[in-house]
């Protein structure tokens, strides 16, 4: 496997040399180690092992997989059935004609998924294959897990759309659309029910409050059947079983299942392929079984000692660019029920809008909520007036916090939070709904109750399949297809000849079609030349190099000290960021380190004992902050229009006093308005209308703006200097990374609500914005172009894969407001540019910074719709500091709900088309986006 990475670097390395001469030895030194994490130690040999190599072809040991041959069985379209080796190793698949040509999420199997499927099996880490939802940080979000390396591929995504259908099947949402799905599943299946609809029709289930349940997909049906010496695999079924498993709440409870979750499952195996006609995803299943039944096979025939193909070569193939969620949004739903046993429609509404509001008070910017911080909210949060709030109010006011791991305050803290977040989902029905459910019980009393369905999961393991599969000796086949690749099996008793492991000369090749893979360029010398000079002042000279989405630099002080600090980041603008920096002494020697990846940060250093180096905490590298993020251009100034209009301008900041924030409102006219005002107002204010639960009350001093400020065109709302800061960056006396911001405290995040409350009729007011720059920004507000009837919409390819695959096609009819374009046009652009993308936030992000940079969008709008979860918060002002934008829009979109996401393009759109006055501001326009000046 380390072959195919050093033999590309080798490539690189050629390139740099402008492809002259042979391609150059590489000089490897490998320290070996053994790691303990039980003792959080790990044992290092000090003496390297060191190597020079000039030619990385295969050992020999094992003969070349026929790779032309894979790449033809899936140009055929053929379905895999099984697999047959022959004594010297080869592999020959077994195949019949479909019905259909095998697909899955709308294209072709490639073989960058059989890579994937065998990086699963043998190089999948610890575990086997796997893909979970399990319990989130928060209540309304799942946490998206898997084993087998599956994140961010193909596999991994089929395994958790085929997860995200049990929501389905439990309440009829489809959460992928946002939308009942039970009376278009119900056209092709009649007898479909839910979870939900079968429990209510009970007669039993009338005394049940509460049920969790975790439905999977098992593959104990999966059907494998191997030849005697197990150089046959012959797949009989490939079809995994829904089955359920009841949450056990207490020692020695029950865990069977309830009667309607039996019916339910039962149902669902019975019907699958009737349901995979309309959910095609149901049928991708199969194919991830197959694959990975087949390198199950063949990493057993390994262990048994048969000759195997030389497969580490798929790990050749480049995989297609692929974002799998990293959390889900649960589905809430607030459902009217019959009473037990009664018939009756079973109401099913979608709060999906509780999630979003829930999402943004928890909002924190690079990091979590202390433990105890996190725990005094969610008390904070319960009402007393309601009893099952108040009975947990009264235990968690008898907690000392103090003497509490973190871990249990999280714990509480999920309680409360969940309960607040039930209560959100029944008292907040949009007005429409509850006055319908009303009529319906006046006509006929019955009890609303919430049940909700538990999380789900999939177990891919194809190793206890391998384990009950039954081994023949008879002639194999399967059903009336035939094989259509490779030799017919052995005949009885034949004894395979394991191959020879010793190297043979003409197996020390790679096969015919391998890639040739470059490793992309990185590092300081990244170009083959030293690393440009970015700045020579008195104290530091600092070199720095880009690549890709990524740089390097290394900054040397010119004091008589000698110190130098090497930095490399990569995903430099996405949510992913990982940063190293480390600092060295005169004689070259490192002394202090600082790591920067998942959200967390390390400051260390090495202490050296007689036979051990221990990690100690250190305190900062003496590195100025400045010096740690991206150089900035220098800016460019434009002319101020001779009248402009001035906004107003809102500040949050402590108070002094924990249970409130000091917001300060400056008018237009430079009149300053301040207050301590409740952190419980501007909670509720932060979770916006949708989900307020005082419906009616005003938000005192915020919506209906107040009169004393005036009536300004725009409300700028300043951003905290922490939230302009890359996250591997610190701001004085604050640790690297320690920026967790409450939903309350974020402006971004209280501008975003206030939007929503000021465009309901009876709280009107202006418009409200984030300003980055004080220096800057109420000039680049007044200066930005007015919004056009000819905006451009910017769908880039390969932007729209995965969950949103074909998506762009729907929302390119949409747009009916300009020109549409997958490639941003080198010249006649509108005056706004909308982007809306599918891609990884990481890749967006990096493709945002090259737009900023282009001259074609000198002094011009750009908004972007993320619709594969939200980029970095500091991301808006760095785009913005490169100089040439005017604004930047931003608006996010969690992995679900594409009919909201349509209607809300489609609205935008009309908007658009419909502009006639040359003075409409962009931030005025329908829709979610927040505007940065």
């Amino acid at each position: 496997m380390l072959r195919l990475v050093l033999a590309a670097e080798q490539s690189r390395l050629a390139q740099v040399g402008a492809g002259t001469g042979p391609a150059p030895e590489l000089q490897l030194r490998v320290y070996a180690y053994r790691a303990h994490p039980e003792r959080t130690a790990f044992t290092l040999g000090e003496r390297p092992f060191e190597t020079s190599i000039g030619s990385f072809e295969p050992a020999g040991t094992r003969p070349p997989l026929d790779w032309a041959g894979f790449e033809r069985f899936l140009e055929r379209g053929l379905s895999l059935e099984g697999g047959r080796l022959d004594a010297a190793g080869q592999l020959r698949l077994l195949a019949s004609e479909p019905t259909g040509r095998p697909r899955w999420l709308g294209r072709s199997l490639e073989l960058s998924d059989l890579a994937v499927a065998y990086r699963a099996v043998f190089h999948g880490g610890a575990g086997e294959p796997y893909m979970s939802l399990d319990r989130g940080d928060m209540p309304q979000t799942a946490s998206v897990n898997y084993g087998g390396r599956l994140r961010d591929t193909t596999l991994g995504l089929v395994s958790l759309l085929c997860d995200v259908r049990f929501k389905t099947f439990s309440l009829g949402i489809d959460v992928l659309e946002g939308a009942d799905a039970r009376a278009r599943l119900r056209r092709r299946l009649v007898s479909f029910r839910t979870h939900v609809e079968r429990f209510a029709k009970d007669p039993r289930s009338g005394s049940v409050l509460e049920q969790q349940t975790r439905l999977w997909f098992y593959p104990d049906a999966v059907e494998l059947t191997l030849s005697e010496a197990g150089d046959v695999m012959v797949l009989r079924r490939a079809r995994m079983t829904a089955a359920s498993e009841r949450a056990q709440r207490s020692a020695g409870e029950a865990r069977l299942p309830a009667p309607w979750t039996q019916a339910t499952v039962a149902a669902i195996n019975e019907h699958y392929d009737e349901l995979a006609e309309e959910l095609p995803e149901l049928a991708d299943l199969d194919q991830v079984v197959r694959m990975l039944s087949l390198f199950a096979w063949l990493r057993q025939a390994a262990d048994e000692g048969l000759a195997i193909p030389e497969l580490d070569v798929l790990l050749a193939a480049e995989l297609p660019t692929m974002s799998t969620p990293r959390t889900f949004p649960q589905l809430l739903g607030f459902n009217a029920l019959p009473p037990a046993g009664r018939e009756g429609p079973v109401e099913v509404l979608d709060r999906a809008s509780v999630v979003a509001s829930l999402d943004r008070l928890g909002g924190v910017s690079h990091g979590r909520l202390s433990a105890e911080q996190r725990f005094q909210r969610a008390l904070a949060a319960l009402d007393p007036r309601l009893p099952q709030h108040a009975q947990l109010a009264r235990q968690l006011s008898s907690v000392n916090t103090a003497s509490v791991p973190p871990t249990e305050l999280d714990a509480l803290a999920y309680r409360a939070e969940r309960l607040v977040m039930h209560r959100l989902v029944l008292g907040t029905l949009p007005d429409e709904d509850r006055a319908r459910l009303a009529e319906r019980q006046r006509g006929f009393p019955e009890r609303l109750r919430v049940f909700s369905v538990g999380i789900g999961g999939l177990d891919l393991r194809m190793g206890q399949v391998l384990a009950r599969a039954e081994r023949r000796t008879r002639k194999m086949g399967w059903g009336a297809s035939r094989p259509i690749a490779g030799p017919r099996p052995a005949p009885p008793g034949t004894v395979m000849r394991h191959a020879p492991a010793e190297p043979k000369p003409d197996w020390r090749r790679d096969p015919d079609g391998l890639p040739s893979n470059i490793v992309p360029a990185h590092g300081l010398d990244a170009g083959g030349a030293p690393a440009p000079l970015v700045v020579d002042t008195a104290q530091n000279v600092r070199r720095w190099r880009e690549f890709g989405g990524g740089w390097a630099q290394r900054v040397t002080s010119k004091g008589s000290e000698g110190r130098a600090w090497l930095q490399s980041v990569l995903g430099a603008d996405g949510p992913e960021a990982s940063s190293r920096l480390v600092e060295v002494g005169p004689e070259g020697r490192a002394l202090l380190f600082e790591r920067y990846e998942q959200s967390r940060a390390l400051r260390y250093r090495f202490e050296r004992t007689e036979q051990r180096l221990i990690a100690r905490p250190a305190g900062p590298l003496g590195l100025a902050d400045e010096l740690k993020q991206r150089p900035v251009p220098a800016a460019r100034d434009r002319s101020t229009p001779s009248e402009p209009e001035r906004p107003a301008t809102l500040e949050i900041a402590a108070s002094g006093d924990p249970a409130t924030l000091r917001v300060t409102l400056t008018a237009a006219d430079q009149r300053e308005l301040t207050a301590d005002v409740p952190r419980s107002l501007l909670q509720r204010a932060v979770l916006g209308p949708r989900a307020d639960v005082s419906r009616g009350l005003p938000l005192a001093g915020l919506a209906p703006f107040p009169d004393a400020a005036g009536s300004p065109p725009a409300v700028i709302v300043w951003s905290r200097a922490d939230q302009q800061r890359v996250p591997w960056s610190s701001g004085p006396a604050e640790a690297v990374g320690a920026a967790s911001i409450p939903g309350e405290e974020n402006p971004l995040r209280l501008a975003e609500a206030l939007n929503e409350w000021w465009r309901e009729p009876r709280s009107r007011g202006p418009h409200a914005m984030i300003g980055t720059d004080r220096a800057r920004t109420v000039a680049r507000w007044q200066r930005a172009p007015r919004a056009e009837n000819n905006a451009l919409l910017l769908l880039p390819e390969p932007g729209f894969t995965g969950l949103l695959s074909g998506f762009d096609e729907q929302l390119e009819s949409l747009w009916k407001a300009g020109p549409v374009a997958r490639e941003l046009p080198s010249s006649a652009l509108s005056q706004t540019i909308w982007l809306v993308s599918a891609e990884p936030p990481g890749m967006l992000a990096e493709r945002l910074r090259k737009m900023a940079r282009s001259p074609a969008l000198e002094g011009r709008l750009l908004a972007v719709w993320s619709l594969a979860g939200p980029i970095r918060e500091d991301l808006p002002a760095g785009l913005l500091a490169e100089g040439r934008l005017a604004g930047v829009g931003v608006s996010a979109w969690p992995p679900t709900g594409r009919r909201g996401i349509a209607t809300a393009l489609a609205d935008l759109a009309s908007a658009v088309a419909a502009i006639r006055d040359r003075d409409v501001r962009v931030e005025t326009l329908p829709g979610p986006t927040l505007w940065f000046f």
